[in-house]
């Protein structure tokens, strides 16, 4: 949550069982203190022309983390008192135009990831909680709207080669390979 342009996004601090402690704290010290917060991500796959294809996304060279990387086709941190299915709809509807219902979205899994990485030189801790869930486009040739200041580009890849190539580095990425192939036999399976 954005309070105006020119203050720091806020996060509510998560308990430990992932419900909302109701404390904010600006976006920027809740990763560097490695404050457990919550976040949705969202993979998006097509059916087109009988194949079916997976988005992926590449992140703005101005990210806080990742910057410049191929990643999850839409993700992000939860706003404070949002649940996990608000803020993934939430999500879709600001990084790329997508309008649909929780009824579409399907649950994955979720987990706790707690790591450390620095990025422009600080530290950045990421202590999430993050629920992920499948969306298909059921209209491939649907425009969608990338949101300029998250998003650089926006690529639609073979779901049944996208892993082998994220996996050798043929994609400049920031997805976790664990993730990649959960979500890659999904597709698949459907």
């Amino acid at each position: 949550m954005k309070l105006d342009g020119n203050m720091e996004e806020l996060f509510e601090i998560l308990n430990p069982d992932g419900t909302g402690s109701g404390v904010l704290k600006p976006r920027k010290e809740v990763h560097r203190d490695g404050d457990l917060h919550g976040a949705a991500h969202i993979w998006i796959y097509r059916i087109n022309q009988g194949k079916k294809e997976i988005l992926l996304q590449k992140r703005s060279d101005d990210k806080d983390s990742f910057p410049g990387c191929y990643d999850i086709s839409s993700a992000g941190h939860l706003d404070p008192g949002e649940d996990f299915v608000t803020g993934a709809l939430r999500e879709l509807q600001e990084e790329l135009g997508i309008q649909t219902t929780a009824e579409k979205l399907k649950f994955l899994w979720q987990e706790e990831i707690n790591k450390t990485d620095a990025f422009h030189g600080e530290i950045f801790r990421n202590h999430e909680i993050i629920q992920v869930y499948l969306f298909e486009l059921d209209n491939a040739n649907q425009k969608l709207y990338p949101q300029e200041s998250e998003i650089s580009e926006i690529g639609w890849y073979d779901a049944s080669t996208l892993y082998e190539q994220v996996d050798t580095n043929q994609i400049h990425h920031c997805i976790i390979l664990e993730d990649l192939c959960k979500v890659v036999n999904a597709v698949l399976e459907r």
